[in-house]
């Protein structure tokens, strides 16, 4: 596999632009954010709560739920159903249909962790499968039962999921999950400098690979079946490439980027936009935005496109949380200073 990062010298062909008309003051802390897959409800973390708003020339309150007894801190939505899912301090996950924001009542609580949910991903395929880390170490998988996936009652929902699986291999807390778009692997990263590569087998997950990394990270993005990527707490971003001969993965390049030299914290995952190749990576008080380009199977190279750096007076002040649309038209931020849910769209440059 061939690699070059572009330099500087190359003109930037997009960028994220703030849509100034756009702004949503939120006082409180809003850890979590996502959007659904029709670019028009938001839903975003405030304190135990979640407000829904709509996204039309602007940003309009909608609802608040209220049910978490503690922070929410991951928000996902699915892409197959009208319906998204809570992770809170309080160690519960909660599963919500747009359906019934008038009347917000869930549809299902997932409980089984002991601590703070800390990141959850939905399996791309079916949608059957959640899967989530925590502070608790465990890596837990929730799968839905294919009897249940045809009813429609909420008491067939609440009864129709599971905690299939636990994983335990990690020793401090679950910091980032990725899996590929087949559904069949699983990357993490924890606060035990721990990578854990694990493959669906037979309906079963199993640890395929360890890896013991040298600087302590809060991110982790497949960018396809033989590539992930992992973000220390460093100016460079870590790129994994799968050993064909050996099935293994191992460090491949570093890439250069900024924020590293300044406080950071989890829960903005890292987050690979595929439509568009495009990886979004917080790092400390800034977000990097890198471009991708894939010349055949094997050959690749990439670019740090833009830099969008939040410019805290202090450096413990690195509150940055955000998410992106799944067609990477925006990407949508909160931070401490501002204070403001802010939404920047994609602009090419001809």
């Amino acid at each position: 596999m061939d690699f070059k990062q572009e330099t500087s010298l190359r003109p930037n062909t997009f960028s994220y632009e703030l849509l100034q008309n756009i702004r949503y003051y939120q006082d409180l802390n809003c850890f979590a954010l996502a959007i659904n897959k029709t670019n028009n409800i938001l839903v975003a973390g405030q304190q135990n709560n979640i407000k829904v708003l709509q996204f039309k020339n602007g940003l309009k309150l909608l609802n608040i739920i209220q049910k978490h007894q503690k922070q929410v801190v991951t928000l996902n939505t699915f892409q197959s159903r009208s319906h998204f899912i809570s992770g809170s301090n309080d160690s519960s996950i909660i599963i919500w249909s747009f359906n019934m924001i008038a009347n917000p009542k869930y549809l299902t609580k997932l409980r089984g962790h002991q601590d703070w949910i800390t990141c959850l991903v939905i399996h791309p395929k079916n949608e059957n499968l959640i899967i989530s880390g925590s502070y608790d170490k465990k890596i837990k998988f929730w799968q839905q039962s294919s009897y249940f996936q045809s009813q429609s009652s909420n008491t067939s929902f609440k009864q129709s999921w599971i905690c299939s699986q636990t994983i335990t291999e990690h020793k401090k807390q679950i910091e980032g999950l990725s899996i590929n778009k087949e559904g069949n692997k699983l990357i993490t990263c924890g606060a035990d400098y721990l990578i854990l590569i694990l493959e669906e087998l037979e309906n079963q997950w199993q640890i395929k690979q360890s890896i013991k990394v040298k600087e302590f990270g809060y991110r982790i993005s497949f960018i396809n079946n033989k590539l992930f990527a992992f973000q220390p707490r460093n100016n460079y971003l870590c790129l994994f490439t799968l050993n064909l001969n050996t099935g293994l993965f191992q460090k491949y390049k570093d890439i250069q980027v900024q924020g590293g030299e300044k406080n950071c914290n989890g829960l903005f995952p890292l987050i690979y936009l595929q439509e568009k190749q495009i990886l979004i990576s917080k790092n400390g008080l800034n977000v990097n935005i890198i471009k991708f380009t894939f010349n055949n199977s094997s050959d690749f190279y990439c670019n740090l496109e833009q830099v969008i750096d939040f410019k805290f007076l202090k450096s413990w002040d690195g509150l940055i949380y955000g998410t992106a649309s799944l067609n990477g038209e925006y990407l949508i931020t909160w931070d401490q200073i501002s204070k403001e849910i802010q939404i920047r769209q994609l602009k090419i440059f001809k």
